[in-house]
């Protein structure tokens, strides 16, 4: 009986030692081959295949198998087969350590799974955790999703389907969105690219998103993303900053939600570009650039939403006054401030005219004409002036076309020196022909020389005649009119009439 047991005995150990070592054994198939060092170092040549217990199969130029350490190494078109993770590594030279299940590659290399393939300079593939890391000039490609990715290292997590880039990188998502950030996820089976580092975006319309995190959608085409700077226009002259704190955003169908909103448009976007007649002294143009750099128009808001058509800000505040340390000269406030895309409006609701932060006018509802509006009727900007004369001044243009060719602002002036300007501006634009005629009542004017209040009225006008004259390079004529009640008039209010002709262009082309 004990004989018996000591044989069964011995034979399992003879089958558990048999397994042990058949783990640690490739089948070559190869063209020629080679034993050395007693047994334990195989080399193959000129072509062969190795296949590993697992069903991994290895194709290379040369085999060599260290029996000893149980390491293979393969070197010349290299083709690594995984069946078991549906992947496949294409490279030159390989270092196989069998029993950590690990695989160094040598040399520019590439990896296939079912829908992606990833090029680097080497790779370490963990067959036991089913991880691959690339390393060095790193390219991840999915033509069926559509993105390309570019880093220096990655680690895939073959399972998961979970990839993590190190270091700065680059997305190229569906061919329309440029993603820039470092130590990037992608999560390839929620389709979700995201980072906790500084990112930037740059969409197909020519707008930038920079961002200090973000978690996009790839599918769905949404994007979040905290403490947010979107840049219209971007690398163009004129490009609009809206700043967010936090916010959501579907590049589908164009709708976004945000908090705290601040919106800065391009400075020039109230001025016209400026033609200096022959005659402007280098005072006037002085003037004239000095009051273009006073304007910094900008909206911030509460929280705001929309969508192709519209945008929403709630709890609004929009200027176009210059930024200093106390408040600004004017602002208009408004429990919500609509941008109808459609219509082209900009509508106010619940708004309150501040001047130095002092509430001066409410309307239930008011609106103006958006930017891409070149002329329409209506109130114009708020214009703030100041004259060593006559003080502070501040005053709301009214619009109105009276046609195609033809156009009339008036423009009422409160001084702070209890001074009233009613002044009206009349344009006429013809074929050959232009007219302009300036004309008002001012009242409460008083002077150094007198206590009295006196009442002054102007008109001020030219035109321009193109004669068109044959055997003349340039023929025309030019008439101007000027009529003052009070010698003096002009001296104590060129400033506010030069604000005025400064800004003619605002009136035409921004017109409610």
């Amino acid at each position: 009986m004990k004989n018996k047991i000591l044989i069964l005995s011995i034979i399992l150990i003879f089958n558990f030692f048999d397994k042990a070592l058949s783990q640690d054994i490739f089948n070559f198939d190869v063209t020629e081959a080679e034993i050395l060092n007693k047994g334990n170092t195989f080399k193959g040549t000129k072509r062969g295949i190795a296949t590993s217990e697992d069903g991994t199969i290895i194709y290379a130029d040369n085999f060599e198998y260290d029996k000893l350490s149980n390491i293979l190494y393969a070197n010349g078109n290299v083709i690594i087969d995984d069946a078991l993770n549906k992947a496949k590594i294409f490279t030159e030279d390989i270092t196989y350590l069998k029993n950590d299940e690990i695989i160094f590659t040598k040399g520019r290399s590439k990896a296939i799974d079912e829908t992606t393939t990833i090029d680097g300079d080497r790779f370490e593939y963990k067959k036991k955790l089913n991880i691959l890391n690339a390393k060095g000039n790193v390219e991840i490609n999915n033509k069926v999703e559509n993105y390309i990715m570019f880093t220096e290292e990655i680690t895939y997590q073959m399972l998961q389907e979970k990839i993590f880039t190190h270091g700065y990188t680059e997305a190229i998502i569906q061919s329309k969105y440029n993603f820039k950030s470092r130590n990037v996820t992608l999560l390839k089976n929620e389709m979700i690219l995201s980072s906790s580092e500084k990112s930037s975006l740059i969409d197909d319309e020519s707008t930038i998103y920079k961002l200090d995190k973000f978690d996009y959608q790839i599918n769905e085409k949404i994007l979040k993303g905290k403490n947010i700077l979107v840049i219209t226009n971007y690398l163009k002259p004129k490009s609009d900053k809206t700043y967010f704190t936090e916010g959501i955003f579907n590049f589908e169908t164009k709708k976004f939600t945000s908090k705290d909103v601040k919106i800065l448009m391009h400075k020039d976007l109230f001025d016209k570009e400026r033609v200096y007649e022959d005659s402007a002294s280098d005072i006037e143009k002085k003037k004239i650039d000095s009051f273009k750099s006073k304007n910094d128009p900008r909206i911030y808001g509460v929280s705001s939403n929309g969508n192709k058509d519209e945008t929403i800000i709630r709890k609004g505040i929009f200027t176009s006054c210059k930024k200093n340390d106390t408040c600004p000269p004017w602002s208009l406030k408004a429990d919500k401030i609509t941008h109808d895309k459609l219509k082209q409006n900009v509508v106010y609701k619940n708004a309150i005219l501040n001047v130095f932060d002092v509430p001066v006018l409410y309307f239930p509802k008011f609106f103006h004409p958006d930017p891409s509006v070149k002329r329409r009727s209506g109130f114009l900007q708020p214009r703030l002036n100041s004259s060593s004369t006559v003080g502070t001044s501040i005053n709301l243009p009214y619009f109105h076309v009276i046609s195609d060719n033809k156009d009339l602002t008036f423009k009422p002036t409160i001084f702070d020196d209890r001074i009233y300007m009613f002044q009206s501006e009349y344009r006429q634009e013809n074929e050959k022909s232009s007219f302009i005629a300036d004309f008002g009542y001012t009242k409460g004017y008083k002077s150094k020389l007198s206590n009295n209040r006196n009442g002054m009225s102007h008109i001020l006008s030219k035109y321009n005649l193109d004669l068109d004259l044959e055997n003349f390079t340039n023929s025309k004529l030019d008439i101007f009119f000027e009529k003052v009640t009070m010698d003096t008039f002009l001296g104590v209010f060129e400033g506010a009439i030069l604000a005025d002709k400064i800004f003619e262009g605002d009136l035409k082309d921004h017109g409610t």
